[in-house]
């Protein structure tokens, strides 16, 4: 028999202060939940504050600018679950959260574990509630060799845990499962002899504990990078990210993405060049590369990017300077001030610039 009132107990008396465990509304804990995503809770707790403190309930944040909104998102990353977000408080606006995890699952950027962590949280339903570190558990505790990710879509694994839910506190019980994967039964140097489970678990009497779950190898990309800093009149010049499969509505410097490291100034020139001029052939627009800033490497969950920082210069060619003095931007494109830099939000490579820019400006 599974130990639940064990954990039970380990959770009561050893259980995280979180600032959310201290709202137990519907709203608080769906936004929590969703920053929670693939990010580490001690990451959360900065931007759980001031994204309450700003938006204090879903009708206060279904009013609210997405532009505004998501500068409160700013830096947390898989932004997508920001449009999740705020189409689902629009939709909500004015009413209520749905009860049955079913039915939350419906919600915009709402999954199935989210849905049930609602519903088991909030709404206190004898649900299955499956993350990541739930499935590191059970893998353990129950010897399946399989990864975390399998596990967790397996629909094996949702009866698995209904067999194992308690008769009471279950809510409890969901959460503290979900507590000990992260700080007890952790990816590595799991703590097993402060684990409430040991005694009964598969793979520590095995002394294969490091055996589960199963990690899948996946290669990480290298993508190279060149941005180009544009200023004209102290202003600077930023391209809106719209309909892009990531960081959509985030603002960012001029930048082209390349796989082939070492591609030609002119080569990179030409391709920033065509995202900015709109309405002028190309020919007629001239960018140069004129001085190398500085450069950096970011991580993201499937690539690598390396990135160089350019300072750049834009005009029309010289026979075209005598009848346009200037050059139409496109749609998406904004001169903006230096100190307004820090009213729009970026991605991370962008705000790495900004941050450069700003640091600049005060030495």
């Amino acid at each position: 028999m599974f130990p639940a009132q064990a954990l039970i107990s380990w959770f009561k008396k050893n259980s995280r202060a979180f600032p959310w465990r201290n709202r137990r509304g519907v709203y608080g804990v769906w936004i929590s939940e969703v920053m929670l995503q693939q990010t580490q809770a001690s990451r959360v707790i900065p931007f759980y504050k001031k994204w309450m403190q700003r938006f204090p309930s879903l009708n206060s944040l279904a009013q609210a600018r997405d532009e505004e909104a998501l500068l409160y998102f700013e830096g947390l990353g898989y932004y997508k679950r920001f449009h999740g977000i705020m189409k689902t408080a629009r939709l909500l606006s004015g009413k209520s959260f749905p009860k049955q995890a079913e039915l939350l699952n419906k919600l915009p950027g709402v999954g199935k574990y989210t849905a049930a962590a609602i519903a088991s949280l909030v709404f206190k339903q004898r649900v299955a509630v499956i993350d990541g570190n739930v499935a590191r558990v059970l893998s353990r505790y129950f010897a399946i060799e399989s990864s975390c990710a399998e596990i967790a879509k397996d629909s094996k694994t949702e009866a698995l845990v209904e067999s194992i839910l308690p008769k009471r506190e279950y809510a409890v019980f969901s959460e503290a499962l979900i507590e000990l994967g992260a700080v007890v039964c952790k990816k590595q140097q799991p703590s097993c002899n402060a684990c409430p489970l040991a005694l009964s678990c598969a793979a520590w009497l095995s002394k294969r504990v490091e055996r589960y779950p199963l990690v899948l190898g996946r290669a990480q990309k290298k993508v190279f990078s060149t941005i180009g800093i544009i200023e004209k009149d102290n202003q600077f010049l930023l391209l809106k990210r719209e309909n892009k499969t990531r960081l959509t509505d985030m603002w960012e410097f001029p930048i082209l993405e390349h796989h082939k490291q070492g591609l030609s100034k002119q080569a990179i020139a030409k391709g920033l060049r065509e995202q900015i001029g709109e309405q002028i052939a190309i020919e007629e627009l001239n960018l140069l590369l004129t001085r190398k800033l500085f450069s950096f490497s970011h991580s993201y969950t499937s690539f690598k990017a390396y990135v160089e920082v350019w300072a750049s210069d834009v005009k029309l060619s010289h026979e075209k300077l005598s009848k346009k003095k200037s050059y139409r931007l496109a749609k998406n494109a904004r001169y903006v001030r230096k100190k307004a830099l820090l009213k729009k939000p970026f991605g991370a490579a962008a705000a790495r610039v900004r941050e450069y820019l700003l640091a600049k400006a005060s030495t």
